[in-house]
């Protein structure tokens, strides 16, 4: 897994909590990957989508700005 920047807008209090509780519904003691450690994640069964818009690239190659879109999220 390889981290290309964060997405800045898109949510909004509602959006924040109806995603939370789906990941609470979706939550896993193993990661979804093999390999993956660490005790300070909550892992989630990857079963979310979101779609991710975004104009440019930084020189890093990092999204800029990155909005989202989420599927099946309710808000």
């Amino acid at each position: 897994m390889v981290s290309i920047g964060g997405v800045g807008t898109g949510f909004n209090r509602n959006v924040a909590a109806a995603l939370k509780r789906q990941l609470d519904t979706l939550r896993t003691p193993k990661p979804p990957v093999p390999g993956l450690r660490s005790k300070t994640v909550a892992w989630v069964r990857p079963e979310l989508r979101a779609e991710v818009d975004y104009r440019a690239r930084t020189r890093d190659g990092d999204l800029r700005p990155a909005a989202c879109q989420l599927q099946g999220a309710a808000g």
